[in-house]
């Protein structure tokens, strides 16, 4: 029985390090073969982190630490191709339900021990 991979790819770029940022080609294809070889992926899920508008990949508003700026390639079309090179389906997903939780207190919020954006109401999905 194979694992099923999950990538939230906005939690890796603003919160990885080295091959874990995934903000290379290189280190993608490097922790996929991680993932499939030493964790049995069977899958890939991948969380839609930037969007495209007139063919173009845009990031999501500044409503956190953001690290896409460097990013000079295309998810949509890098992933699937190197998880099927790997033998890997490879699933985008959209989180629709992300933006229906309570607030936290005002208080909580002006102190995020994640970023500047986490638990603050930006519906940008």
């Amino acid at each position: 029985m194979s694992n099923i991979i999950n990538v939230s790819w906005g939690d890796h770029l603003t919160a990885g390090e080295g091959d874990g940022r995934l903000n290379t080609i290189d280190s993608l294809r490097r922790r996929m073969a991680v993932w499939r070889d030493e964790l049995d992926a069977g899958a890939l899920h991948w969380r839609e982190h930037r969007t495209q508008k007139d063919g173009k990949s845009i990031s999501a508003p500044e409503t956190r630490r953001n690290r896409t700026t460097d990013i000079d390639w295309n998810d949509f079309e890098v992933v699937p191709r190197i998880a099927h090179e790997m033998g890997l389906p490879a699933h985008l997903y959209v989180v629709l339900f992300d933006e229906g939780w309570p607030l936290a207190p005002e208080s909580e919020r002006k102190v995020s021990y994640h970023n500047r954006g986490h638990g603050q109401n930006h519906a940008w999905q």
